[in-house]
């Protein structure tokens, strides 16, 4: 595995741009093929939309793909006060409304998936698929201590800010357990779309520690079940397989797949949490057939 940071060249690239919605400035990434039926794609926590170029640079073909920043991501807005994904969901919802998006399709990792289904909720009858990939359905209270839920705020509230240079993070977060396993591309463009370059040439984190403690700390006693209703269309739930994950017959699982007009849900056999970064082709397949099938 490279150890040297290198933004990835490709002759397809997204235009980054702009848009009001929601009282916040949203930024996303817009792959092109405005003709086809729309994909918006939605980042996890922490992370950042250029997460889904090796996704975008596919399903382009057959799609108008747009990857959206959620607020304190990316170069979306940072509004002072609290995050939480209640209003992420208002925040998508609001976005889709403003772009006039219709006939759409999602994919949504973890909390992005979380958030499409909040925005189905709110929009009944404007997705037609979604394909969620390591999205939570149960209430993260069920599924975590307190004492767990205050250890991993106090890790995230410890992560370094500002860094030397985007290879300081590369030589330092690459081998990490939580990145190690990821495909270089997502990797990279965690960098190149997480990070911004100061005055100074060293580089900060787009979406501070404390605001990634915030989504986490409001997750844990979020109620999920009132927004498993109007949820029309298909929705396909992909799951990684390891230690402390969900499993397909979870209770709260079967009873989204009862609320929802028409869901299934796969386990994959392999991957973490970060499933769809680290096996990219398989879960490419599994949403390519799910997304085009009749």
């Amino acid at each position: 595995m490279s150890k040297i940071y290198k933004q990835i060249e490709d002759d397809l690239t997204p235009t980054s741009k702009y848009i009001k919605a929601n009282g916040i400035t949203q930024h996303y990434l817009d792959w092109g093929n405005h003709t086809a039926p729309p994909l918006l794609m939605v980042h996890a926590t922490g992370l950042c939309g250029n997460v889904w170029n090796p996704y975008a640079r596919v399903l382009s073909d057959n799609f108008h793909v747009i990857c959206l920043n959620q607020r304190g991501h990316g170069f979306t807005d940072q509004p002072t006060g609290e995050y939480d994904f209640e209003l992420v969901g208002q925040d998508v919802a609001a976005f889709i409304e403003e772009l006039d998006l219709n006939n759409l399709h999602g994919i949504g990792h973890s909390s992005g998936g979380l958030v499409t289904l909040m925005a189905s909720n709110m929009l009944p009858g404007r997705y037609t698929k979604i394909a969620l990939t390591e999205t939570t359905i149960r209430n993260r209270s069920s599924m975590i201590t307190p004492e767990q839920l205050e250890s991993r705020l106090n890790r995230t509230r410890s992560k370094r800010l500002v860094w030397e240079s985007r290879q300081a993070i590369y030589e330092a977060y690459r081998n990490r357990n939580a990145f190690k396993n990821w495909c270089e591309e997502s990797f990279v463009g965690y960098l190149d779309g997480g990070t911004k370059t100061l005055d100074d040439g060293r580089v900060e984190l787009l979406c501070p520690p404390e605001v990634e403690a915030h989504y986490y700390q409001t997750r844990y006693g979020m109620e999920v079940d009132k927004y498993f209703t109007n949820l029309r269309g298909s929705y396909l739930l992909l799951l990684g397989s390891y230690q402390g994950g969900q499993v397909a017959d979870d209770p709260a699982i079967l009873r989204w797949i009862d609320l929802a007009e028409k869901a299934k849900v796969k386990n994959m056999g392999i991957g973490s949490h970060f499933l769809p970064l680290e096996y990219p082709a398989e879960t490419l397949g599994e949403v390519s057939k799910f997304l085009l099938e009749d």
